[in-house]
């Protein structure tokens, strides 16, 4: 399995986090909608795979490896990661390793873009804040 096209061909059910994108490209490569189940919390996702529920879980990679890499007893999983030619990675879409380097980065965004709640940039790149 390398894809979500090859993960649809399996007839499994797939888990992915409420609200993620994942659930739109698992849907738009053909798995079916009945077979997607929604997890508000990565613990939940998890289990379910880890049970048998589901026979795989759409996430972030690098969420996923550092899962694999800490805990030694889902020695089993694998990380799968999905080829561009599929899904093309989201520009300006990142994770962090580590709680140091996402709390840099936050500094360093709020510092360029000021406080406020995350929203869609204008398209009038006059109004960003420099």
């Amino acid at each position: 399995m390398n894809s979500y096209r090859s993960f649809a061909r399996t007839g499994r059910p797939l888990a992915v986090l409420r609200d993620q994108v994942q659930a739109d490209h698992a849907l738009r490569h053909g798995v079916h909608p009945q077979d997607l189940l929604e997890f508000d919390e990565y613990e939940d996702a998890l289990s379910a795979v880890v049970d048998g529920r589901v026979g795989g879980y759409a996430s972030v990679a690098l969420a996923h490896r550092e899962r694999l890499r800490l805990d030694s007893c889902e020695s089993s999983l694998t990380v799968v990661t999905i080829p561009t030619d599929e899904v093309l990675p989201a520009l300006g879409s990142f994770a962090c390793a580590s709680d140091a380097i996402r709390d840099a980065l936050d500094v360093a965004l709020n510092d360029l873009l000021g406080d406020g709640p995350p929203a869609d940039p204008s398209p009038d790149s006059t109004s960003w804040v420099r």
